[in-house]
């Protein structure tokens, strides 16, 4: 259906001139682009969806880490593309691959006028999974330091030590109270509240990625779903509080209260 500037301003309580209209569309766009990708990777197992059959992903990344290189820099981001996408690809992956970055990429751009340094933000949602090695309590120190070695020499250390920074936060160890920590944090926990069907499918594909027995498996939800219900808040800004606490919390509890009985 064609997008209506006119029937789209009419329907805005506040005026939208012509000047944004190009920007919004865009922004719809993209999001309606993950949202596609994201249905038809759940349809075939989140784990069969391939970035080669949704060109968005990769060209999406190849624009960001261009626009983040400094000057005279090696243009290099096919190279740096093929290495995390063969990566979210790896045989063992089945929740950490290329669906769930469309999905914290999409949850970025509802809130991206809100966070400090977005490129960077995004830039840690790209690379917070890179590296996943069943089992083992580092990957996101692994994932960081795959990172700077793309970057070092190629972008502004401020900026690979920001990233690196928010890239270490999505451990959840710790309850960001700071900047963009917040909204990384917070990205990666939204589904969370997805619907308990999803929720469901979310889980078993992270089953399908852990090394050890089903007992093992449980213990390990229960300490770290635990750990998020003991909070104040599960998440650490208002508008993913306003949008998704209640459903999270309430995902949590029947999940927990489903493995205690079996």
């Amino acid at each position: 259906m064609a997008f209506d500037p006119h029937l789209t301003r009419h329907s805005f309580t506040c005026s939208v001139t012509n000047r944004y209209y190009p920007y919004i569309r865009k922004r719809l766009f993209n999001i309606i682009e993950q949202s596609r990708f994201m249905r038809s990777s759940a349809t075939t197992g989140q784990n069969k969806g391939h970035s080669k059959g949704n060109p968005y992903l990769p060209g999406r990344f190849k624009e960001l880490w261009v626009r983040s290189l400094i000057p005279g820099a090696p243009m290099n981001q096919d190279a740096v593309w093929e290495s995390i996408d063969s990566r979210y690809h790896e045989a063992h992956r089945h929740y950490h691959v290329t669906g769930h970055l469309a999905y914290c990429l999409a949850e970025l751009d509802l809130v991206r006028d809100l966070v400090g340094q977005p490129d960077c933000v995004e830039m840690a949602v790209w690379f917070h999974d890179v590296v996943l090695d069943p089992g083992q309590p580092d990957n996101e120190a692994s994932s960081a330091a795959f990172f700077r070695g793309c970057a070092n020499d190629a972008m502004d250390e401020g900026f690979i030590a920001n990233a690196v920074d928010l890239i270490l936060a999505t451990t959840h160890k710790d309850f960001p109270t700071e900047g963009d920590r917040r909204f990384v944090c917070d990205i990666d926990l939204s589904s969370l509240a997805c619907p308990w069907d999803c929720y469901l499918r979310d889980t078993n594909n992270l089953r399908a990625e852990f090394p050890g027995s089903n007992d093992e498996f449980k213990r390990r939800q229960q300490g770290f779903l635990g750990s998020l219900l003991s909070r104040s808040s599960i998440f650490a800004t208002e508008v993913f509080i306003d949008r998704y606490e209640s459903r999270a919390r309430s995902n949590i509890r029947r999940f927990l209260d489903s493995i205690a009985q079996s």
